[in-house]
């Protein structure tokens, strides 16, 4: 699913967590380089000042804290890079851990704010899920 600060889906993740199922993340960084969902003025995630102000304390990148905010709520996550040194950033994870009080300082982030927004062009399909509260 979808998943990132600025859209946190907690309601489907208690359900996940309540039947046993493991929820992927993707666009967990909310896709900063993507000109194709994108538009103009979108938030990002990588900048704000939350998550700076963190990534600050740790000595890690912005990314490495969006995506240890993930992880360390058992969530996995599929962050799409092209680009080695990403990718083996993206991976630097494990050596070290977000306090409760960051924890709860990037889980105030949330705007609900879906990144890829399939309503206009397939909000008419039959199977289209985004209407559904889930």
């Amino acid at each position: 699913v979808e998943l990132h600060p600025y859209f946190q889906q907690k309601k489907l993740r208690a359900f996940c967590k309540q039947h046993d199922i493991v929820v992927t993340a993707y666009g967990s960084l909310a896709n900063p380089g993507s000109a194709f969902f994108r538009k103009a003025g979108d938030p990002d995630v990588l900048t704000d000042p939350t998550i700076q102000k963190i990534a600050a304390a740790h000595n890690k990148t912005p990314a490495q804290i969006a995506l240890r905010w993930a992880v360390q709520q058992n969530i996995l996550v599929i962050p799409k890079s092209t680009s080695e040194g990403r990718i083996k950033e993206n991976a630097a994870l494990f050596d070290f851990e977000l306090t409760e009080e960051e924890m709860r300082e990037i889980d105030a982030m949330d705007r609900g704010w879906r990144l890829v927004d399939l309503t206009a062009r397939d909000s008419d399909h039959p199977m289209f899920p985004f209407l559904e509260e889930y």
